[in-house]
């Protein structure tokens, strides 16, 4: 199985560096077949975590429904302001405090990593005390895991 890619854009930035009051875009990159679940976080450079999919305004996280709505293989998971607005979707701008390197991760499992959907945000060490346990009661259901930097200056 291949695992999935992220993408993080902005067209003003072609260093992929960005900065206070940029608007980033995070793409994902699906892994080939329909198979499994994603789920896709970013943890900022303050141990906040946020889930990007599933959430609350995007709870489908199969790969096959996924894929019916994916462009080039790929699927938006934070989402410019404009969009956010227009279709109640995930979107953030950076500003000062969170200068520094964040980490976008994405899981894909053969079933959902979790029951339901997290909070929006939470603490990483939550977050990992969870996917601890997880992984140790059902380790068969990894399937791969991709991360990426976004890193943000000031």
């Amino acid at each position: 199985c291949t695992t999935a890619t992220i993408l993080m854009r902005l067209a003003a930035r072609p260093d992929g560096i960005f900065r206070p009051g940029d608007n980033p875009t995070i793409d994902v990159g699906l892994p080939e077949g329909s198979e499994g679940y994603m789920h896709v976080i970013l943890v900022d450079v303050q141990g906040v975590v946020y889930n990007l999919l599933p959430n609350r305004l995007a709870p489908e996280h199969s790969v096959a429904a996924l894929r019916e709505t994916a462009e080039d293989g790929r699927i938006r998971v934070a989402f410019s302001e404009a969009v956010a607005r227009a279709e109640t979707r995930v979107a953030f701008r950076v500003d000062d405090s969170v200068i520094g390197r964040s980490r976008v991760v994405a899981f894909h499992t053969r079933e959902p990593l979790f029951e339901g959907n997290r909070k929006v945000t939470e603490t990483l060490d939550i977050f990992l005390q969870d996917l601890v346990r997880r992984r140790e009661a059902a380790p068969e259901i990894f399937l791969g895991v991709q991360s990426a930097i976004l890193e943000t200056r000031g």
